[in-house]
């Protein structure tokens, strides 16, 4: 709640909402346990619930900004499409977001208001967990170097692009805004794939 009234302080109203808090945390089925699940729903699902109905009050109402109106953008993952051994978790958190934001549209839609899920690819961010990942995949890497965690998981997974490279923050940074826009209202309500070519 914090958060929205600090922006209806600021801009006086609330357009859009980026729903972009995560966790990317490597654990097979049998290795899950009640701290694990808490950490991953809390970050992936909970917040997102908080934060969308802390912001769509706001955009409801025509007091603030003089219209209603609100894009929420649900950060999915291509792990909402298919699962991955390690990524059980992850991948329910993700499907869970895209059926919040689906809700969401459906009903909030008569206000103006609709969520649309970007589903990224490989697009190594600070959230992820390198180190979780490059042990689950069995990659070399020294602890001891700072960084070399990271390296080798995003150049295992650049040979399996192909444009030979992952995403960067900054052009899933470029999509959201995208994604934003009124450009896009005709996929609003849909999960898009950003994949950086990788099927």
């Amino acid at each position: 709640d914090q958060m929205a009234q600090k922006a209806i302080e600021q801009f006086g109203r609330i357009d859009i909402l980026v729903n972009n808090a995560g966790l990317i945390r490597r654990r097979n089925v049998l290795e899950i346990d009640e701290r694990f699940w808490e950490q991953m729903m809390t970050v992936n699902l909970r917040g997102a619930i908080y934060a969308s109905q802390a912001c769509i009050p706001y955009m409801a109402d025509e007091r603030y900004g003089g219209r209603s109106y609100g894009r929420i953008i649900m950060m999915s993952s291509s792990s909402a499409d298919h699962a991955s051994a390690g990524m059980t978790l992850y991948s329910t958190t993700k499907i869970g977001l895209e059926m919040l934001g689906q809700a969401i549209s459906k009903e909030h839609g008569h206000q103006n208001i609709f969520a649309l899920s970007p589903r990224f690819g490989i697009a190594p961010t600070p959230g992820w967990d390198f180190k979780s990942y490059a042990d689950s995949l069995g990659l070399q890497y020294d602890s001891a170097v700072e960084g070399s965690a990271r390296r080798a998981v995003i150049e295992y997974y650049s040979k399996q692009m192909p444009l030979g490279k992952v995403g960067t923050p900054e052009e899933v940074a470029k999509i959201v805004v995208l994604c934003s826009s009124q450009v896009m209202e005709p996929f609003i309500n849909q999960s898009l794939n950003a994949w950086w070519g990788r099927g």
